[in-house]
């Protein structure tokens, strides 16, 4: 296969750098390309998490914040997935945010005294997340399958700030509190809906063995900043992107989908012609193409372009069962395609035409 600009390995996780994963000994050995997000799943957090389990999901992202997740929930569909023996958890990462409270927003949101100073809120969001999460009661989740677990699985694979907090200062106070849990408890650490100068000066701040591993940004073209949930200030993010390639970090995309019309519209023209091909007059647009290649639908073909950018990992919140079990077809399909002879230098081309499209060549 070539590198992964042209040709991700999207059945594989992307691999930690070489000192975690000397670190992280028999725990799910890197990031997930595909990871399933649990936010606003309400009451059905605990099913589709175990859905998305049993359909070759391997990375579920919740967090602490009880407006837009149900962790607890979530730690029972991972639980139901162990005793089904969906998967076991060395083969499982389990990814949850500490969300800072801001003043505004309503306390009662958040499973710590959001009165206490920043370090004990970070010990006790932590402290809930950990026994939400718990995986220990599920039985031979270690892939020992003649006794039950003894506690040693009660640990979290990626720990991220979900937000910075008001000030760069604060944010790095809040890090370096997340940095005492790594590796025993907690294996990696990461940043969510961050800029650039952000990013950058906690990185920099990070202990050699606690650096952020992974970003979880909002993957749109729009950099209105009045908008919810961390709208990027360059679009597609390519400021963020740029450095987290420069340092080896995981990007992971959120919003991909519902964030992005103007991409999929790129689709339009294929299959009004002859055996699938673009009319005569017609214009295949860069997911058109993708789909006609590989066979996919359009939402496939903007994730594998998305995640053709280089060390990526995706967010998807389906709720829809079948929509789970596409995601992975969808994975078999590209894999096979990328496979025969040729191809991936066709991938090649077709990851330039999407840079340029994204302003990002």
């Amino acid at each position: 296969m070539a590198d992964d600009k042209r040709s991700p390995s999207l059945s594989e996780p992307i691999p930690l750098p070489h000192d975690a994963q000397e670190a992280v000994k028999n725990r799910y050995p890197g990031i997930p390309r595909f990871v399933y997000g649990t936010a606003f799943k309400e009451h059905r957090s605990a099913e589709v998490v175990a859905l998305a389990l049993k359909h070759g999901f391997q990375g579920v992202d919740t967090a602490c914040a009880l407006k837009n997740y149900d962790e607890e929930d979530v730690g029972e569909g991972i639980r139901e997935a162990l005793e089904n023996r969906y998967i076991k958890r060395r083969e499982l990462f389990i990814q949850t945010k500490h969300s800072p409270w801001v003043p505004g927003k309503d306390r009662n949101n958040y499973p710590y005294d959001t009165t206490a100073s920043l370090e004990d809120q970070v010990h006790q969001s932590i402290a809930s997340s950990l026994t939400k999460l718990s995986t220990s009661a599920s039985g031979s989740n270690d892939g020992n399958d003649s006794k039950p677990s003894s506690g040693v699985n009660d640990y979290i694979d990626n720990l991220t700030l979900h937000s910075p907090l008001p000030t760069i200062p604060e944010t790095i106070r809040v890090y370096k509190v997340m940095e005492t849990y790594v590796p025993k408890r907690i294996s990696t650490l990461g940043l969510s809906n961050v800029d650039l100068p952000t990013l950058r000066a906690v990185y920099e701040a990070a202990s050699p063995g606690s650096k952020p591993l992974l970003v979880q940004n909002r993957f749109t073209q729009d950099t209105d900043q009045s908008l919810p949930y961390g709208a990027p200030k360059v679009a597609y993010d390519a400021d963020v992107r740029v450095f987290c390639e420069e340092k080896g970090v995981v990007y992971q995309a959120w919003g991909t989908l519902w964030g992005n019309p103007q991409i999929l519209e790129t689709a339009e023209g294929l299959g009004k012609g002859e055996g699938g091909k673009v009319a005569e007059g017609g214009k295949e647009g860069v997911v058109g193409k993708v789909m006609r290649l590989v066979r996919c639908e359009k939402e496939m073909a903007l994730y594998f372009l998305v995640l053709g950018l280089g060390k990526v990992s995706m967010l998807v919140g389906t709720r829809q069962e079948e929509r789970m079990k596409r995601v992975h077809e969808g994975v078999r399909k590209f894999e096979d395609w990328i496979a025969e002879d040729g191809n991936a230098e066709i991938w090649k081309d077709v990851m330039i035409e999407f840079r340029g499209f994204i302003g990002n060549d």
